[in-house]
């Protein structure tokens, strides 16, 4: 029988005072959590290591926020 472990992609920028309580909840069942940083200006990437999520910060091209959650998702 195979052991299935579940990742959970975060795309985020400037969502600090939110992080936590989207963190949480995933934490008893995610076998990691990667929060995607499109280069926020506030404490967010603080708060994800923290939190203990794998962090990847990304400013990309013409802002594409979804591009920030694909390049999360292929890690």
């Amino acid at each position: 029988m195979s052991s299935a472990s579940l990742s959970v992609v975060i795309a985020a920028r400037n969502c600090a005072e939110r992080l936590e309580q989207t963190v949480l909840p995933w934490r008893p069942i995610a076998h990691e959590i990667i929060v995607a940083d499109q280069m926020s200006t506030d404490a967010t990437a603080d708060v994800a290591q923290k939190l203990g999520c794998r962090l990847i910060r990304n400013d990309p091209p013409s802002g594409n926020f979804d591009l920030n959650r694909k390049l999360a998702m292929e890690q």
